[in-house]
């Protein structure tokens, strides 16, 4: 018989001892401690641009409201000395015109200002769905039919699309546009045309 003892050298990868897992296991802590404070650095980091951006806004609000009273105070003047020119020489029709167009766009100009005062307190993206224009431009149309009939004015709408938008200011914007339309015209009934062009 004929007897070989072979000693065969370990293959790659392993050891003929075992290592100890606490290096390991060590190695990963330290690494995982690591990870957990880069983690925290961003956090602060974060919360500090979310405070510099929630002060901005406060500020912004302020410096708006601040600027919108400033404009009021004004605007109350000017349409006080209207009404007292419109009184005083109220048997000249030329000035009753004029007047009546400055008390007007004092009015509006107060309508603009409580908007941009609106909009300056939303504090996320107002919440959109998609609409017809058409019908958006139909619901202005209703809300103005007594200065339509008034007017003598013809509304035609062309091919208009879906909008995603916030429905409520859109309707809102396009009762605006109606609006002047139908105030800043000639002696004649306005015609009024609501049309859309995709851009190229």
């Amino acid at each position: 018989w004929s007897v070989w003892v072979c000693c065969r050298p370990p293959s790659f990868g392993q050891r003929n001892h075992v290592d100890s897992p606490a290096g390991s296991l060590d190695e990963r802590l330290a690494h995982a401690l690591r990870e957990n404070e880069d983690l925290k650095i961003a956090l602060r980091e974060i919360e500090a641009r979310v405070a510099d951006v929630n002060a901005a806004t406060a500020e912004m609000e302020h410096l708006v409201y601040a600027i919108s009273h400033d404009f009021r105070t004004h605007l109350r003047s000017i349409s006080s000395y209207a009404q007292l020119l419109e009184r005083q020489y109220a048997q000249d029709p030329d000035t009753r015109e004029m007047s009546d167009f400055i008390i007007s766009g004092v009015s509006e100009m107060k309508t603009l200002i409580d908007d941009v005062l609106k909009y300056s307190r939303i504090k996320t993206s107002p919440e959109r769905t998609t609409v017809s224009a058409a019908s958006l431009v139909q619901s202005a149309a209703f809300n103005l039919q007594t200065r339509i009939q008034e007017t003598g004015a013809q509304i035609s709408c062309g091919d208009l699309p879906d909008l995603l938008v916030n429905e409520p200011q859109f309707s809102h914007l396009f009762e605006q546009l109606l609006s002047n339309s139908l105030k800043f015209r000639s002696a004649d009934p306005p015609t009024i045309e609501v049309a859309a062009a995709e851009k190229p």
